[in-house]
């Protein structure tokens, strides 16, 4: 084999691992993209449910708000009359 034979195989694998690792790269970051943007999706799914069951809940301590308010609902004289 010659010196310039040897060259050429060497220059031309050298260009072609560079290549092959460029698009490994691509790859990676395109699955990397796609992940994310799943967990975005998942992370947003989550979020709306959290915000229903706040809205939930702010309504039940709005409802017992009311009741406990409510001038004709005494706490005193219903624990007198269990005691």
């Amino acid at each position: 084999m010659s010196f310039w034979t040897f060259l050429a195989i060497f220059f031309g694998g050298a260009f072609a691992l560079d290549a092959w690792t460029s698009h490994n790269k691509t790859k990676q970051k395109q699955a990397d993209a796609s992940a994310s943007a799943s967990a975005v999706k998942d992370v947003a799914q989550e979020v709306e449910a959290l915000k229903q069951d706040n809205q939930a809940l702010r309504q039940r301590v709005e409802t017992l708000e009311a009741i406990v308010t409510d001038r004709g609902f005494d706490v005193a004289d219903e624990i007198r009359k269990l005691g």
